[in-house]
């Protein structure tokens, strides 16, 4: 199974084969640009985004 962010990475390449520049409306920009969103979105969960689930986000020591 591949991870999330080539997963989202694969739907918006094919969303951008198939689609007609001339028919794109506010619609379809906005479809663009919530599949760029969750692109960065996974992207920063997978690489950069590790340690914040419920366990690191819980400060310990700190006064």
């Amino acid at each position: 199974m591949l991870e999330a962010p080539r997963r989202l990475i694969l739907k918006l390449a094919a969303e951008c084969r198939t689609a007609e520049a001339a028919r794109l409306d506010r619609t379809g920009i906005l479809l663009f640009e919530q599949l760029l969103m969750g692109v960065s979105n996974a992207i920063a969960d997978r690489y950069f985004l590790q340690n914040s689930g419920p366990e690191g986000s819980r400060l310990t020591g700190i006064a």
